[in-house]
């Protein structure tokens, strides 16, 4: 019997989400102390955002090495947590690294920080790491 395509579809994130972590884990020396600040402060922004949406019907979608989630790899790492609160403050779509295909998911945590600052936007002194290069 054939799998539907939504259970299809949940395996190849679950699988997907398995193989990140895995990759995260052998990255550990992106995360540093300043890294692991920056990230807590990512954390102190959206999770009460997050929590007061789940209460309202939205689901906490940030996936499992999410930089808005404590403790993960990206969370840690101060270049992600840069080019996330940038992205934040200045209104700049940021995508989740996993949910990509077919088409990119912006991150929950994302959205949750521009809850948070209710649509305003503040230009951040700094590029985006990708454009250093």
């Amino acid at each position: 019997m054939a799998q539907k395509p939504k259970q299809k579809q949940r395996q190849w994130r679950a699988q997907r989400e398995r193989q990140a972590i895995k990759a995260a884990a052998l990255d550990l020396a992106r995360v540093t102390p300043a890294g692991e600040e920056l990230g807590a402060h990512l954390v102190r922004l959206t999770v009460p955002v997050i929590a007061r949406l789940v209460t309202e019907g939205e689901p906490d979608m940030r996936c499992a090495s999410c930089a808005f989630r404590l403790g993960t790899v990206p969370n840690g790492c101060p270049q992600t947590g840069m080019d996330a609160m940038k992205a934040v403050l200045e209104g700049v779509p940021f995508y989740c690294h996993l949910r990509h295909a077919p088409v990119p998911t912006l991150c929950h945590g994302w959205y949750a920080g521009r809850v948070a600052l209710r649509g305003t936007r503040t230009l951040c002194p700094w590029p985006f790491s990708k454009e250093e290069a």
